[in-house]
């Protein structure tokens, strides 16, 4: 079982990939806006204000994966 906060991450690439794509038409662009959010987020973290966790990270550029696969399977 994936834990919720993880399932809230790759939610969350997914989501930015999504609107990246969407307003640029473009796979890469999706997949490294879901890297600059994740890395964002984290480095957020740092400050104090969360809990900083490298797997959080990866969560939100997985999910930016998945939905970069997933279109490219069916488009």
């Amino acid at each position: 079982m994936i834990a919720k906060d993880k399932q809230l991450h790759i939610l969350a690439g997914i989501v930015t990939a999504m609107v990246a794509q969407g307003l640029t038409e473009s796979l890469w662009v999706a997949f490294f806006a879901s890297v600059v959010v994740g890395a964002a987020k984290e480095a957020y973290d740092v400050t104090g204000r969360g809990t900083v966790d490298f797997w959080d990270f990866v969560a939100t550029v997985a999910g930016g994966l998945l939905f970069v696969g997933i279109v490219s399977v069916f488009v």
